[in-house]
């Protein structure tokens, strides 16, 4: 593309901050937006902050970003010091692949500030910034790819207080100009078209953005936009569009994602269970426990209810300690829910508490588990009377059926094994175990062996296995490979995507915060299944589909956060399309090429939470979408006929949790 000032004609961008209201950009740096879709509302032009490292002044929900007055004139301002990922804000992935940015800036920081072009997400783009003192600055052009950064251009530059920078810019090549003047030319071999943004790791005042392209540029970007909207549009027309089937009040009895779906009545179709948080305060540490738990059926009626709803919804990201199924094998489902320190067998139908029995007493935590590990949320549990469980897990430790036993865990670092005939511990295990187990029967013994989070242990509390990692992993998952190895999975947040076969195959693959997994064939048209896992802290929203040795097939940015990554099964001809968030304006099914082929309704309906599964015994799945005073089901608008082979893929059921890590294993019946 040309690049004398004549032949740029036609805006992109041309922000000056005007139209946008004073005070800090919304943000959501809590743990809510892991599981659950906090809408933040986007600048002009899509503007949207994708770091969630810190807050502003301290304050979660405000950005580090903020629109001030200067020299009476709105700018935007940068304002804290950037200690892991540098600062960002961006226009979000467009197709731009040739055109001349600048920006008019002024650091009060010796750390980089500027311009990011090609950006395709917050750990993908190339930025063009100045650094160190006014008496000695220097101009880097950077690439940022993951955990690296390559420094491509490095030499001083003398600059005015007020700094106006500027790349000219196509595939493989940018220009960059200083105060008007040329000043580097760059061979960038990894730059892509993408979109634009700024950068900035100590506080800075940006006053002026603009992004100008040919005309020819302007309409190949807007043709390539129609075209790309119009062949969604043929895709999303071979795919069946939601109905709304169910739509009831839930208000008083629900609080976020503490929710169970499971036949509680056996008429084929799921009752819900939905649980509600009370503070339990320890010596030091404050809890979470059970303060009520209702049932309920699919037109909104309460079949049961134990314990008094609060008067406000406590919403947390943890689990509460509840799991539904037949454990006891006579064909009803019981439910396992622990009160506090009371455990709970309850009969599905009626209520009806059937066995009760205490908690165990909580081993002295010893110093240095804090210096290992990591005490966010509930502390050591050692500063209770009794443990007051973080989750719990049905399985099969004695050979009384899949769900006979039970896992109990506190937040990080003690499971008890429990004989769900009794109640009592058959054993206790203590490692970093990570937010939710794994159990399944991988040597034929009619037991069950245990992942609890890097540690393997058998079906009596033997340890045969082991990872020494940093960080903790949310979930874990086995997965038996075509020579017979079983291969472990862990989204194991900083310590990244962590592939291990014991004793043979290892790869840490280092995305970011890696905070959700899912196993699935997603791409049909590749061979085998593939992963799907989504970030959080640091750069929220990055969704990867990798192959099962972890490396990357394709990625996205998705803003909508609450994005659980969960497999759902639309269309029952073996085609597993892809739910990563209710969030209003991106909510809905998205195949492997991450387009939205099945968009729910931006109004109308509540965006907080979502599920897929088959809640109405459709022989598909279906879309429940939830906050704290409603919940819907959304169905696909028309069914797969009734010849043939069904497809049912082995999925997890049984064993809800915000942490799990969700499966769909192809089989036909």
């Amino acid at each position: 593309m040309a690049t004398t000032a004549k032949a740029l004609l036609v805006n992109l961008v041309n922000e000056t901050f005007s139209k946008w209201p004073l005070g800090p950009l919304p943000a959501d740096y809590t743990p809510r937006g892991e599981y659950m879709c906090q809408d933040t509302v986007p600048r002009a032009d899509g503007w949207h902050d994708p770091i969630n490292r810190t807050g502003h002044r301290g304050k979660p929900q405000l950005s580090v970003w903020e629109v001030q007055q200067v020299a009476g004139k709105k700018a935007l301002v940068q304002t804290c010091d950037a200690h892991h990922d540098p600062f960002l804000v961006a226009t979000g992935r467009r197709n731009w692949r040739a055109a001349q940015a600048e920006v008019r800036f002024s650091p009060r920081t010796e750390k980089p500030c500027g311009l990011l072009i090609g950006y395709r997400h917050a750990r993908s783009f190339f930025a063009v910034v100045v650094l160190g003192t006014a008496q000695e600055r220097r101009l880097q052009v950077i690439q940022y790819s993951q955990d690296q950064r390559d420094v491509l251009v490095d030499l001083p530059a003398r600059m005015a207080e007020k700094i106006w920078l500027g790349a000219n810019y196509k595939p493989g090549q940018i220009e960059v100009t200083c105060q008007g003047k040329p000043v580097a030319k760059v061979e960038a071999a990894g730059l892509q078209p993408g979109g634009v943004g700024l950068l900035a790791d100590g506080p800075c005042t940006f006053l002026k953005v603009t992004v100008k392209a040919t005309p020819a540029e302007k309409r190949r970007i807007e043709a390539a936009q129609k075209k790309a909207a119009a062949n969604l549009i043929k895709v999303q027309k071979q795919y069946p569009q939601p109905e709304i089937r169910v739509d009831i009040s839930i208000a008083g009895i629900a609080a976020g994602r503490q929710i169970r779906f499971a036949d509680l009545n056996g008429d084929g179709k799921d009752e819900i269970l939905l649980a509600m948080p009370a503070v339990v305060q320890g010596g030091k540490w404050r809890y979470h426990a059970i303060a009520c738990l209702t049932a309920i059926d699919l037109q909104g009626n309460v079949l049961w209810q134990i314990g008094e709803p609060t008067k406000e919804p406590l919403t947390i990201t943890q689990d509460l300690p509840f799991q539904a199924a037949d454990m006891d094998g006579d064909g009803q489902v019981e439910v396992l829910a622990v009160f506090g320190d009371q455990i709970h067998i309850i009969d599905g139908r009626t209520g009806r508490i059937k066995k009760t029995a205490q908690t165990p007493v909580p081993p002295q935590m010893p110093d240095f588990w804090d210096e290992i590990s990591q005490y966010w949320g509930d502390g050591h549990g050692d500063d209770l009377p009794r443990l007051i469980p973080d989750a719990v897990r049905l399985c099969n430790l004695t050979g009384k059926g899949p769900y006979g036993d039970f896992l109990m865990k506190d937040r990080y670092h003690n499971v008890w094994a429990c004989d769900g005939a009794t109640l009592q511990p058959l054993w206790m295990h203590q490692c970093v175990v990570g937010h939710f187990p794994f159990t399944s029967d991988i040597n034929g013994d009619g037991r069950d062996e245990c992942m609890l989070g890097y540690s393997r242990v058998d079906s009596k509390g033997n340890l045969f296995g082991r990872l020494v990692l940093t960080d903790h992993p949310d979930a874990c998952f086995w997965l038996k490979m075509s020579n017979g190895m079983m291969r472990e999975f862990h989204p194991a947040g900083e310590a990244g995507l962590v592939i291990h076969e014991p004793g043979g195959f290892f790869a840490t693959r280092h995305l970011g915060h890696v905070q959700h997994l899912c196993v699935a064939d997603f791409d049909k048209r590749r061979p085998g299944l593939e992963i799907l896992t989504v970030m959080y802290w640091g750069e929220p929203g990055i969704v990867y589909l990798c192959d099962l040795d972890g490396r990357v097939i394709r990625d996205m940015e998705c803003l909508g956060l609450g994005s659980i990554c969960q497999p759902t099964n639309w269309t029952g001809d073996g085609q597993e399309l892809i739910l990563l968030t209710s969030d209003a304006a991106k909510g809905g099914l998205y195949d492997a090429d991450f387009q939205r082929v099945v968009a729910l309704p931006s109004k109308g309906r509540p965006t907080f939470c979502c599920e897929a599964r088959d809640v109405l015994g459709l022989g598909v799945d279906q879309i429940v979408t939830w906050d704290h005073e409603r919940l819907q089901i959304w169905a696909p608008d028309r069914l797969p006929g009734g010849d043939g082979k069904r497809y049912n893929p082995d999925r997890p059921h049984v064993n809800q949790s915000n942490y799990m890590a969700y499966y769909s294993l192809p089989k036909w019946e």
